[in-house]
C-alpha cells in the first residue's frame, strides 16, 4: 500500500509562468540560452527575435505599458467591488459543502505569444509592475493574464478599460468531477476538499484588493493569508485521513492538487519566498490554483 509521504508529487508541481494544460510539468527548455547563443554568434544585423507576438498593441515602453495596466486594474478593481457590493457576488465560499463544479473563472489576458521563452520574459515583467504574469498555453499560443474574476461582466469591464493595450477576456471553464470511482463513504470528505479552489481564489481575491488599495498592510495581508491557509487545511481534513490508507490514484490526484495549492499558500506567509512584490505574487497564486483545479476536474 503506498503511505501518504511516498506520493511522488513532482508530476503535480507548477512550472514557473506557464501551466501546460496537460496539467503535468515539462522538462527545462533552454530555449532562451541557446537563443542568446544563436544572438551573439550571429551577425548583429541579422539577428532576429524568434517568435512573433499577436495583438501587439504595448508599443516600445512596455515596463511603462504594465505600470499602467497595474494601476488600471487596481481603478477597475475598486470600482467594481463599489458595484457589486449590492448584487450578492459571494467572495467568501467557506460556508460551501459541494465541490466547485461547473464554472469558468475570466481572465483579463495582455497579450498573446507564439513562443513559451518569450511569453515566460514578458511574464516576469509584468510580474513586476504588480499583475498577475500568468501565461496559460491554448493552441499552441501563450496568453499572458493579468488577473481573474469570477463574473464575465467584471472582466470585460477591465478589458475595456485597458483597451489600449489589445486587452481581451480569456475564459478558464472548470468541468465538475464526475466522482464515479469514489465510494459513498468518501464522496462527503471529497466533495468538501474540492472545494478548496473556490476558497483559495475568492479569499486571495479579498486580499490582493484589500492590499491593492492601501487598506492593509503586508504584513496584515500575509496574517490573513496564513488564516485562509488553514481554513484550507480544514476543508482537507477528512481527506487528509482517508488518502492515508487508501491506495487510490484518484484520492491521490485530489491530495496532491490540495497539497499543491498549500504549498503556494505558505510561500506566500513568507516574505524569503517572494521574487516579487506581494500583490503580483497573489494574483499569480490565485491563477495557480485555478488552472490546477481545471486540470484536476478534467482527469477525475
Amino acid at each position: 500500500m503506498r503511505e501518504k509521504g511516498d506520493v511522488d508529487y513532482n508530476e503535480y508541481r507548477y512550472k514557473k509562468y506557464v501551466w501546460h494544460e496537460d496539467g503535468r510539468e515539462n522538462l527545462p527548455k533552454k530555449q532562451r540560452a541557446e537563443k542568446q547563443r544563436t544572438e551573439r554568434e550571429a551577425p548583429p544585423q541579422k539577428s532576429r527575435r524568434k517568435g512573433k507576438r499577436r495583438d501587439d498593441g504595448m508599443g516600445v515602453d512596455r515596463q511603462g505599458a504594465f505600470v499602467a495596466i497595474t494601476l488600471l486594474l487596481c481603478f477597475s478593481i475598486t470600482f467594481l467591488l463599489a458595484i457589486s457590493a449590492g448584487r450578492g457576488s459571494a467572495l467568501s465560499i467557506f460556508n460551501k459543502k459541494t465541490a466547485d463544479a461547473g464554472e469558468a473563472y475570466y481572465g483579463v489576458s495582455v497579450g498573446v505569444y507564439d513562443d513559451e521563452s518569450q511569453a515566460a520574459a514578458v511574464a516576469a515583467e509584468l510580474m513586476q509592475a504588480g499583475g498577475a504574469g500568468y501565461a496559460i498555453q491554448d493552441g499552441g499560443r501563450y496568453y499572458l493574464i493579468a488577473w481573474a474574476y469570477r463574473i464575465e461582466a467584471d472582466a470585460k469591464k477591465v478589458a475595456e478599460r485597458l483597451s489600449g493595450y489589445a486587452a481581451s477576456v480569456y475564459k478558464i471553464t472548470v468541468g465538475e468531477p464526475s466522482l464515479l470511482w469514489c465510494k459513498t463513504s468518501d464522496k462527503d470528505a471529497v466533495e468538501e476538499a474540492l472545494t478548496y479552489a473556490g476558497a483559495a481564489f475568492d479569499g486571495l481575491y479579498k486580499i490582493c484588493v484589500s492590499l491593492d488599495e492601501g487598506n492593509i498592510s503586508e504584513s496584515q495581508a500575509r496574517s490573513r493569508i496564513q488564516l485562509l491557509y488553514n481554513e484550507i487545511i480544514k476543508l482537507t481534513s477528512c481527506l487528509d485521513k482517508i488518502t492515508v490508507s487508501r491506495d487510490d490514484f484518484n484520492l491521490i490526484k485530489v491530495r496532491a492538487e490540495t497539497t499543491a495549492c498549500l504549498a503556494m499558500l505558505k510561500n506566500l506567509t513568507d516574505a524569503n519566498t517572494m521574487r516579487y512584490n506581494l500583490s503580483a505574487e497573489i494574483k499569480y497564486t490565485s491563477l495557480a490554483v485555478v488552472v490546477g483545479y481545471k486540470n484536476l476536474t478534467g482527469n477525475i
